[in-house]
């Protein structure tokens, strides 16, 4: 009889700590504002493009979004990435060459291009990225990266 009860005290404190783990990073206010169809669809975004973030981005951009010393750009915080996170977009289907400027710091390493990466999938990383860490933005919606792909050189 004991055994079951600390069976299920053990399960619902991983339960617990699975959850909080979950939404670890995601703002309190981060739904702040929407109705239910688009803090669902935020929801669904965010979780999806941390996931994708995390096998396609990590890597350079780091798990914290704080970049590689001078060779790779913060998300975190970024004003580059602020100003106008929908050119981000092209970013990620391109790639980008050249140097940048981001928070006053100049980079020069290449960006490969992700052009593998489908439009939704594009559209959720930018949800992500703009809407974790020092960001603040709002869902980026795939039609709205659908048409700025078309557009990209």
């Amino acid at each position: 009889m004991k055994t079951n009860k600390y069976c299920l005290i053990l399960l619902l404190l991983i339960s617990i700590s699975y959850s909080c783990i979950e939404k670890k990073g995601e703002s309190k206010d981060l739904y702040a504002g929407m109705d239910d169809k688009t803090k669902t669809r935020m929801q669904q975004y965010y979780r999806q493009g941390k996931k994708l973030y995390l096998t396609h981005c990590a890597s350079c951009h780091q798990i914290d979004g704080k970049g590689l010393a001078s060779l790779y750009p913060p998300l975190s915080g970024a004003d580059y990435l602020m100003k106008d996170p929908v050119k981000v977009a092209c970013i990620i289907k391109k790639g980008i060459s050249g140097e940048i400027v981001v928070n006053g710091t100049k980079y020069n390493q290449p960006m490969p291009s992700l052009d593998y990466l489908t439009n939704i999938e594009i559209a959720e990383i930018i949800t992500y990225i703009s809407n974790s860490w020092e960001n603040k933005s709002t869902l980026h919606e795939v039609k709205t990266v659908e048409s700025i792909t078309k557009g990209c050189l």
